[in-house]
């Protein structure tokens, strides 16, 4: 990589990568029909536990209707299922499936490959500062 790359070109390298290493692996194939927004969804599920179908609308910045639309459209897909919140009748909570829980797993360990590769091209001390600086930004976002 050139060192006159701006930041954004070398995310979005590092971008093109993941998206490389997604097409290759033969696990992510079943995942292949799943769109970035829906990926999404599912992610957010994870990262929430088992979120109220509310609480969900408000962490993706979407309407309660547009994100009912997608939790049937993900559940049909078997990503998501929906079931009664046990405190409130009138909630709906959201949780993954087994195959939504498939999809994490394998978006964890192609991430963890990609970290890996990034480790390997920095000296300890700077992937420990890419670490630290990245985490600070994140934090922010």
């Amino acid at each position: 990589m050139s060192s006159s790359q701006s930041l954004g070109q070398s995310l979005a390298r590092i971008e093109r990568h993941l998206n490389k290493l997604w097409r290759a692996d033969e696990e992510a194939t079943a995942f292949q029909q799943t769109s970035f927004n829906e990926y999404d969804y599912v992610h957010a599920v994870e990262e929430l536990g088992t979120p109220r179908l509310s609480d969900l609308a408000d962490t993706l910045c979407v309407s309660k209707p547009s994100a009912s639309n997608m939790v049937s459209k993900l559940e049909k897909k078997g990503l998501l299922e929906r079931i009664p919140c046990p405190q409130d009748r009138r909630s709906v909570l959201v949780k993954l499936t087994r195959e939504g829980k498939k999809l994490m797993a394998l978006d964890d360990r192609l991430f963890n490959k990609l970290t890996e590769k990034v480790e390997h091209a920095l000296s300890p001390g700077d992937f420990k500062t890419l670490e630290r600086l990245l985490t600070s930004v994140c934090n922010q976002l």
